[in-house]
């Protein structure tokens, strides 16, 4: 049972590198440290948002490696940055026009 347990162990660990490896793989590019929000006008950091639900990936995780990595990969593949007040979507640099016109507190046209 142990020997089974370690090698459940050293698998978590190289999905895990190769999921970083994977997004370091497809540009790295990180997202904008502030953006402004379109639709409430929150000037700030975003927040990740993973679709899916964690207590269904950790259920997962449990019988099997397989199922629980394939959930992840999903999920990531899924994320993407979100308002951290409202949680829309729809964010924009503050270096753009829009973003500094919303900064302001003026609506865009």
């Amino acid at each position: 049972m142990g020997g089974r347990r370690g090698l459940s162990w050293i698998l978590v660990l190289a999905g895990t590198l190769g999921l970083r490896l994977f997004g370091a793989l497809r540009g790295g590019k990180r997202p904008p440290a502030v953006a402004v929000c379109s639709i409430c006008g929150h000037c700030g950091p975003p927040r990740r948002h993973l679709p899916g639900s964690a207590r269904v990936e950790r259920l997962l995780w449990l019988p099997l490696l397989l199922p629980g990595l394939l959930y992840r990969l999903w999920r990531l593949s899924g994320s993407r940055r979100v308002c951290a007040a409202c949680g829309a979507a729809h964010l924009v640099p503050p270096d753009s026009e829009l973003g500094q016109r919303l900064s302001r507190g003026r609506t865009p046209r």
